[in-house]
């Protein structure tokens, strides 16, 4: 399970880097992390930006980020997002 400092990492790391670079690794999106998770744009902004998260946003994110990493695994292979997000 991720911890609540690398999760909020990552969600920054998705919201600040540019759409050119995100495509290039085919990183997943803030928009693909927030339908995954069922959470709401405006909830994961407010994460994001005070840096901290309640337990149910915890459990929903770090299954939506493990999930998008898999796929991410099984459709481009391991270089790129693994590297870029530490996992």
């Amino acid at each position: 399970m991720l911890s609540d400092q690398e999760i909020i990492r990552r969600l920054k790391t998705l919201r600040y880097s540019p759409q050119g670079e995100r495509c290039a690794r085919r990183a997943p999106t803030l928009n693909q992390v927030t339908e995954t998770a069922g959470l709401s744009r405006a909830h994961i902004y407010t994460i994001i930006r005070s840096g901290s998260l309640g337990a149910e946003a915890r459990l929903k994110l770090n299954k939506a980020l493990t999930c998008l990493e898999r796929q991410h695994e099984r459709t481009r292979g391991l270089s790129g997002y693994k590297t870029q997000f530490g996992a």
